[in-house]
């Protein structure tokens, strides 16, 4: 689970409706990657350097072609990908990219069922945008450079610049209980592995950032 925004205000709202108590044991980070096809990069000197509003605008449709988006860019209809409704990646997404502009996703946007089909995704569609978990960048795409907002640097969604926390599209990832687990049981003794250095290389062996020290 994830935890940022009017999202997690409303899970945990709903949650207390019910008589839930969520408490959230933070065991990983994880960064969003905007990904284009090739098609799109060609030609251009360096990376994809986008603002965070600049990625919302292209999702909401506020640009329809590529050369609306930035001098030297094919004058091309850009083909829009979204994770479906539902998905955690989405809604860390919108909430990041969309949310704090106002932005909804345009109409017409195609859908991708996982982070693995959408790389593939856009990795066989020409002119195309999406986005994925970190962990799972690879294939012939390339990754978008962010910058939170016009004027500040732009940074490459890397492991590094994650765990430095200049990367602008990340999240910390959370296991989740019913209030605070009772002391020496099997969930309090689970998460308790979960943020310990062998739990956290297992979290890095899953794409993930370990947030505790692996020894």
């Amino acid at each position: 689970m994830h935890s940022s925004g009017k999202t997690a205000a409303a899970r945990h709202q709903a949650a207390r409706q019910k008589g839930v108590v969520l408490f959230l044991h933070k065991i990983a980070t994880d960064g969003i990657a905007v990904i284009v096809h090739p098609s799109v990069t060609e030609g251009l000197e360096g990376s994809l350097n986008l603002t965070i509003e600049e990625i919302g605008k292209i999702f909401a449709g506020v640009y329809s072609k590529w050369s609306e988006v930035r001098e030297g860019l094919p004058d091309k209809e850009i083909m829009v990908f979204v994770r479906e409704h539902g998905s955690g990646t989405r809604g860390t997404f919108e909430e990041f990219c969309m949310e704090p502009f106002g932005f909804e996703v345009k109409t017409g946007a195609l859908e991708a069922p996982s982070n693995p089909a959408m790389r593939l995704s856009v990795e066989q569609t020409p002119y195309s945008i999406g986005y994925i978990g970190l962990g799972f960048v690879s294939g012939n795409v390339e990754v978008v450079h962010v910058a939170k907002e016009k004027g500040q640097p732009f940074y490459a969604p890397t492991y590094e610049n994650i765990r430095r926390g200049v990367y602008p599209l990340s999240r910390y990832l959370y296991m989740v209980t019913n209030g605070i687990p009772e002391s020496g049981s099997l969930i309090d003794r689970f998460i308790d592995f979960v943020k310990s250095p062998e739990g956290q290389k297992l979290v890095e062996q899953c794409g993930f950032i370990a947030v505790y020290p692996k020894g």
